[in-house]
């Protein structure tokens, strides 16, 4: 039953993030899922190697732990995110609003 739970929300979620992605900007999208992609692979092959070199040094059993600490340092980089992200009117960018009509090629 755990292992049906994680297969749902482990290929859930990158349709998901997609969707977000192309909702924020979809003139950007093509760069913006290519990016996305991008930084899922080099997370995957991170984890990979740290899992590597964990277990080499650590065994198997120091790997829960390391993978706790992982999820926790992305529970913080998580928390911290909305204090980074622009406020509305900076996401908005130059062409929003009343001046939407003067934008180039329009």
């Amino acid at each position: 039953m755990l292992i049906l739970l994680w297969g749902l929300i482990n290929y859930a979620f990158p349709s998901v993030q997609q969707t977000r992605l192309v909702r924020m900007e979809p003139r950007l999208a093509p760069v913006t899922l290519s990016l996305n992609a991008s930084a899922t692979y080099l997370g995957i092959s991170l984890g990979a190697a740290l899992g590597s070199l964990v277990v080499a040094h650590g065994g198997e059993l120091s790997l829960g732990f390391v993978a706790g600490a992982c999820e926790l340092l992305g529970l913080v980089a998580l928390r911290l995110a909305p204090e980074m992200a622009p406020t509305a009117s900076e996401a908005a960018g130059p062409y929003s609003g009343s001046n939407a009509a003067t934008r180039p090629g329009h």
